[in-house]
């Protein structure tokens, strides 16, 4: 399982493996979470796909509701969010999302929080 890890960290780390999991990646894992209630993502068999998380929330100016896979680092009964969007200088989406509407469901490994 080392040997994934290392490979997929490897790949996520290159200029195109983070474009892929940007621009590619992200759209399949909003499918894969949201349809597996949070159990299944790209990262399916290696360690990371236990940090994946299915973040729920409503759209700050268009009012709909937004679904984004995030990396998440669990806390206890809690989870940490970086709001980075792959280290670009503007917040992410959701972030602004967030700010405007607190309200937020959190969907991981089968449970919605």
């Amino acid at each position: 399982m080392k040997l994934y890890d290392d490979a997929l960290e490897t790949f996520a780390r290159s200029r195109v493996g983070s474009w892929t999991f940007v621009n590619v990646l992200t759209h399949v894992d909003r499918f894969l979470l949201a349809r597996t209630n949070g159990r299944v993502s790209v990262g399916i068999g290696s360690r990371v796909n236990e940090d994946v998380v299915l973040l729920g929330c409503t759209g700050a100016r268009s009012g709909l509701k937004r679904e984004v896979p995030l990396l998440s680092t669990p806390v206890g009964d809690e989870f940490v969010l970086i709001a980075s969007k792959a280290g670009a200088p503007e917040h992410p989406a959701w972030y602004s999302n967030l700010k405007a509407n607190p309200d937020c469901t959190l969907t991981t490994g089968g449970t919605s929080i």
